[in-house]
C-alpha cells in the first residue's frame, strides 16, 4: 500500500510539473508573438499589416503620380512614379500584350481627359524589403480596372517597374 501511495504521489507531481511547463511555454509563445507588435508600434498598414504607414505612404506616392497623370492628361506627372524601363501588360484577344510604359504616356498625352473623373482604392500592398506589390481598383471616367503594380525602392524612392491591368 505504501509503494502504491508513492507511485500515485509521483504521478501527481509529474502532472503538476507538466502543467507548469505548459504554462511557461504558453507564456513564452505569447510573449514571442507580442514582441513584433510592440516593436512595430508605429502603426502598420490597414490594407495588409506587413509594413508601416510611412512605407505605405511612400509607395502610394508612386501610385498617386500614375493616377494624377491620368487625371490631368500628363505623362510628365505619371513619369515621376515609374522607373525608366517600366512595362505595361494586359490580356487581349486571347493574347498577352506587353509594351514599354511609353504606351501609357502616349495615352495620357492625348487631348481628351476622362469624363467623370479618376479615382482609385488600394486593395493590396505587400512589402518585402525594397520590393512591393500593390493592387488597386481604379476608374478612369467610365472605364474601370484592376491594376497591379510591382515597385522597387531605390535611392530616389519607390518606382513602379511593371503595371499589369484587367479591364472590367
Amino acid at each position: 500500500m505504501k509503494s502504491e501511495n508513492v507511485h500515485i504521489s509521483f504521478k501527481i507531481n509529474i502532472k503538476q510539473e507538466i502543467n507548469k511547463m505548459r504554462k511557461k511555454l504558453f507564456m513564452a509563445l505569447l510573449f514571442a508573438a507580442l514582441i513584433p507588435i510592440a516593436v512595430n508600434a508605429q502603426k502598420t498598414c490597414e490594407v495588409c499589416g506587413n509594413h508601416t504607414e510611412a512605407e505605405k505612404s511612400e509607395i502610394t506616392k508612386a501610385i498617386d503620380y500614375y493616377i494624377e497623370g491620368g487625371r490631368q492628361g500628363s505623362s510628365a506627372i505619371a513619369r515621376k512614379g515609374f522607373a525608366e524601363n517600366a512595362t505595361m501588360s494586359w490580356f487581349e484577344d486571347g493574347k498577352l500584350k506587353s509594351v514599354p510604359i511609353q504606351a501609357l504616356y502616349d495615352l495620357y498625352d492625348q487631348p481628351e481627359k476622362p469624363e467623370g473623373g479618376v479615382s482609385y482604392k488600394m486593395t493590396l500592398c505587400h512589402v518585402a524589403g525594397d520590393v512591393a506589390v500593390v493592387s488597386i481598383e481604379s476608374q478612369f471616367g467610365k472605364n474601370r480596372f484592376t491594376d497591379m503594380f510591382t515597385l522597387v525602392k531605390d535611392a530616389d524612392g519607390w518606382k513602379i517597374v511593371s503595371k499589369v491591368y484587367h479591364s472590367k
